[in-house]
């Protein structure tokens, strides 16, 4: 009886690999720096609109981390592209791009949770509408890196959605049911993103 025939030996290179890497990772490194340095203005405003709401110090205190954190992210953007040749260090560059995402994420969901309910529904609404909007952004600036997308789009969106799970509102309970609606979404978004650029 013939032997089956053995399935086909993966031909690629190390080299190929290493560079198929370096481009993953340079992808968000390129894309983050503006929506970020947008994202500083607009954590700004959003401290000088919640401050009369929460108090001065809760609505600066997080004014002030997010834009700390946001320099931070930047300087490190920058970092990366004049290293003239990160492949030797590109899973540093990924650890250290993955933590500040993971702080950067963390204080922008933090919104959902500090200044949510306000006691004003129109401002919860944007509250509601910034964390989308951030959750968006990251989905495009995270695009053929699913596992990022993932962690960043959770720790945007799960924490305003837990939060209106306690509620225990009409309101709230739609509020919640469209964030996790529109996290699978955004997760799906991602996934088809990474196969279109693997296809390229």
């Amino acid at each position: 009886m013939p032997e089956p025939p053995a399935p086909p030996a993966d031909t690629r290179s190390p080299a190929l690999d290493l560079g198929l890497r370096v481009e993953q990772v340079r992808g968000p490194y390129r894309l983050t720096p503006l929506p970020t340095a947008g994202g500083i203005v607009f954590a700004l405003l959003l401290g000088l609109v919640v401050s009369p709401i929460v108090g001065p110090v809760a609505a600066w205190t997080w004014a002030l981390a997010m834009t700390g954190v946001s320099l931070v992210r930047i300087v490190e953007c920058r970092a990366f592209e004049a290293d003239p040749d990160p492949g030797p260090r590109i899973e540093r560059w990924a650890r250290r791009y993955f933590f500040w995402m993971v702080v950067y994420g963390a204080v922008w969901g933090s919104i959902g949770v500090l200044f949510v309910p306000s006691g004003q529904p129109l401002l919860d609404g944007v509250l509601l509408a910034t964390v989308a909007g951030v959750a968006a952004v990251g989905v495009f600036t995270l695009v053929g890196v699913l596992p990022w997308a993932v962690v960043f789009l959770s720790l945007v969106l799960l924490p305003s959605a837990l939060h209106h799970v306690t509620q225990g509102t009409e309101g709230s309970r739609l509020a919640w049911i469209g964030l996790l609606v529109y996290w699978l979404l955004m997760v799906l978004e991602s996934h088809r993103g990474g196969q279109v650029l693997r296809e390229l």
